[in-house]
């Protein structure tokens, strides 16, 4: 993957400008970040140096040491470039660098014993897929999002764990309903961070110095007239009451919740104090996803998986299995991109009773049966040539299986 260059210049708008040497390493590393694809750029302190790592793909993998003795300035450019304090070096700060067009940074300097750490999040939205038939679920899934994208009430989840995509499948999500409905709906979000601005949605970023927190915010947007609300994460329980109210009120509500199931995300909630009943009548579907490096094309070659390894999963050897060699283009990892699989857990009379009952994880997953688990998902896309099946074992449990 290649980005654009030229929408990565840090400091002044007009050409020519003069970065100075630490301006010119910052963006020449930030540069690499995006050639590389990557998410995230991490600048280490160590003994030899500064240490730095892009992650790729869900990898972390190894970029240049710089001198000792830099390290110090460098961070103190990035800080001047988010706003952030510089001459104090013994606290947490988190910063931003927003840009008109191209790419957004998000910067945490966190100080250890060594010096301070630096992590930096790249946000491109001109590579961020805000189309659900663009994220890359299974057919039956794509459709099952877009139905509970056009729900006129309920709640909608999405969980998995962190970096899973799940602020994605919900931006898709949201995009979906302004094309459906257009302007004449009051579209409204709470976020902790905003990650990309959305027209037509009224976005509202978390603030807890001042006070504003998820149950806040939400509070506030219930008053704002609107038809559907994204709650960008369901972390406590006054957030989760408030949500799944919403819900049961003539309200659309999307949110993610972290979870290692769909099901667990239904425990989640019971967790969180909200009542049974509540969450059997307002919940509608949750979706669980993972995501999961696709095969690299340049270098894919056919590769079917140990027979023990088949065996010990139930497998037979039938399918198109591959596996990515490594080569120029994948950087020698066999893997380029990802792409996500999911469940789907649609809560049907059957499993709101179950949902009342308070019955385990075990009795609400049996919601699936008429879909496909986790696991399931991710062995037919392997079986499809797509990854790999260590690739899936990887990320998802062995026993997330269709009960």
């Amino acid at each position: 993957m290649t980005g654009d260059r030229s929408a990565i210049r840090l400091v002044g708008s007009a050409p020519g400008h003069d970065l100075g040497p630490m301006g010119v390493r910052v963006e020449a590393m930030l540069r690499d970040a995006v050639d590389r694809g990557a998410s995230d750029l991490h600048l280490d302190p160590a003994g030899a140096g500064t240490r730095c790592r892009f992650r790729v793909d869900g990898f972390f993998e190894e970029g240049p040491v710089l001198p000792p003795g830099l390290h110090d300035k460098l961070v103190s450019r990035i800080k001047v470039l988010a706003g952030l304090t510089v001459y104090r070096r013994d606290e947490i700060q988190e910063g931003a660098v927003r840009r008109d067009g191209g790419v957004d940074l998000r910067v945490s300097i966190l100080p250890t014993v060594c010096g301070e750490k630096v992590t930096i999040r790249i946000f491109d939205p001109r590579k961020r897929p805000l189309s659900l038939a663009d994220l890359g679920f299974r057919s039956d899934v794509e459709d099952a999002l877009g139905r509970a994208a056009e729900l006129r009430q309920g709640t909608v989840l999405v969980c998995g764990p962190s970096g899973s995509g799940k602020t994605t499948t919900l931006y898709a999500m949201l995009n979906r309903i302004l094309e459906r409905r257009g302007t004449c709906s009051n579209l409204c979000s709470v976020e902790d961070p905003v990650e990309l601005a959305l027209d037509g949605v009224h976005q509202v970023a978390v603030r807890r110095d001042r006070g504003l927190t998820f149950a806040r915010g939400l509070g506030a947007l219930l008053r704002q007239d609107p038809e559907v609300i994204l709650v960008g994460e369901v972390r406590d329980g006054e957030t989760a009451g408030i949500a799944v109210e919403a819900g049961m009120t003539g309200h659309l509500v999307l949110s993610s919740v972290h979870a290692g199931g769909a099901a667990e995300a239904l425990m989640r909630l019971l967790d969180l104090g909200v009542e049974p009943y509540l969450v059997a009548s307002s919940v509608k579907v949750v979706v669980a996803q993972r995501l999961v490096r696709k095969i690299c094309a340049r270098c894919a070659v056919e590769d079917p998986p140990a027979s023990a390894l088949l065996a010990e999963l139930g497998l037979t050897g039938r399918g198109d299995w591959r596996r990515g060699v490594g080569c120029d283009s994948c950087r020698g990892t066999g893997f380029s991109g990802r792409f996500p699989i999911a469940e789907v857990l649609v809560v049907d009379p059957v499993t709101a009773k179950r949902i009342v009952a308070r019955q385990e994880a075990t009795a609400l997953a049996r919601g699936l049966r008429e879909g496909t688990a986790l696991m399931d998902d991710g062995i037919e896309r392997a079986r499809s040539g797509e990854t790999t099946v260590e690739e899936i074992l990887r990320v998802a449990d062995r026993t997330e299986v269709r009960p």
